[in-house]
């Protein structure tokens, strides 16, 4: 009698989702699943129910060789509609996952880590290996829906809905007997098809709320440039980050309203210093236009005080336009383009006698 035979006669029969799980997961785990060309299903580690962006995912599996994250779902009705359904899952997943991969793969850890502490089993993946994972940027997934053994009898239609998906999501069932099994109808050529996933590489981008945006930014900016400005002070107020590096002006990214971004250099003193101030950096203007672009905005009477003769008598240098996603790719875009003002203006703002 085969190891898989032996093992359904043991199980317990199939009444909740819940018990499929942990017979994936326990299948998965032990590698005890062939798959075409004789490659064994295995993850080191698997977790169950893990609630991210609204959806509970019903296992996830990490093959550290591979390199790869499996996510199995499971649906226990074995009508064309609930077919349907796991496989619209897995797509809203796979979104999820292009949008938020980095996030997902966090709280797979954390996930992960509160089982090990329940269980008190065997910690296979340290926090800092995980961590060097996710910042490689990419990560592999395969994604397989899990039905029970009745559903052999709609092979054609699975296979169907298969091939109308622009990737493959690869198929397990469960016997009545609680066996998770790559053989739906036990017929080769038939199961090979069903069986087969693609394997889909996923770039992971942090994300940030604005607030944690504009501390990353502080963080990498001090990064980047308090060597060579062992002066460099940098403050963030609101929406609102600045880095001062030169008495009576600051260098800023403002969140502004209307979801747009302001980066420049501000003056901002009393009347007369400010037109000093700006008037050199004004004589300068076509080699700091040649470094930042011709776009930049030199605005020399910035603030009610030069209309009414009281309040502000303020000047800037500095560009708006419309705000993207706060990732770590945005992210870099602005701290760079900071710096660029830095390099283009300090050197002017040291002359200023």
């Amino acid at each position: 009698m085969s190891k898989e035979n032996k093992q359904t006669k043991t199980s317990e029969k199939i009444t909740s989702e819940k018990i499929m799980s942990d017979k994936v997961q326990a299948a998965v785990l032990s590698g005890i699943m062939k798959l075409p060309g004789g490659n064994k299903l295995k993850c080191d580690i698997a977790i169950r129910e893990m609630g991210f962006k609204s959806c509970i995912y019903d296992v996830i599996g990490y093959n550290k060789q591979e390199n790869t994250i499996f996510i199995f779902e499971c649906k226990l009705g074995t009508n064309i509609t609930s077919i349907g359904q796991a496989f619209g899952q897995i797509l809203g997943y796979k979104a999820i996952l292009k949008e938020s991969g980095y996030e997902f793969l966090l709280r797979f850890y954390e996930k992960y880590h509160e089982h090990v502490i329940k269980s008190k089993s065997w910690l296979k993946i340290k926090l800092e290996d995980w961590i060097e994972i996710v910042n490689t940027k990419k990560m592999n997934f395969k994604f397989f829906v899990v039905f029970r053994e009745q559903v052999k009898e709609m092979a054609n239609e699975i296979i169907e809905i298969k091939n109308d998906q622009k990737f493959r999501i690869g198929v397990l069932s469960i016997t009545k007997g609680g066996m998770c099994t790559p053989h739906l109808t036990w017929k080769k050529d038939i199961d090979d098809e069903i069986v087969k996933s693609d394997k889909i590489e996923i770039n992971l981008i942090k994300k940030y709320s604005s607030k944690n945006f504009l501390e990353e930014l502080d963080r990498k900016l001090k990064k980047d440039l308090s060597k060579k400005y062992p002066n460099f002070k940098s403050s963030i107020w609101g929406n609102v980050f600045q880095i001062r590096l030169f008495p009576h002006t600051h260098y800023e990214v403002w969140l502004t309203k209307g979801n747009r971004i302001a980066i420049g250099m501000h003056i901002e003193t009393d009347r007369k210093t400010t037109e000093k101030i700006y008037n050199v950096l004004v004589s300068n203007k076509k080699d700091i236009k040649r470094k930042l672009g011709k776009d930049i905005i030199f605005d020399g009477k910035w603030g009610k005080g030069w209309a009414t003769g009281k309040g502000s008598f303020w000047a800037r240098i500095y560009e708006e336009s419309a705000r993207k996603k706060f990732d770590e790719n945005y992210l870099k875009d602005i701290s760079e383009r900071l710096k660029e003002y830095v390099e283009a203006i300090q050197p002017v703002l040291e002359t200023v006698k």
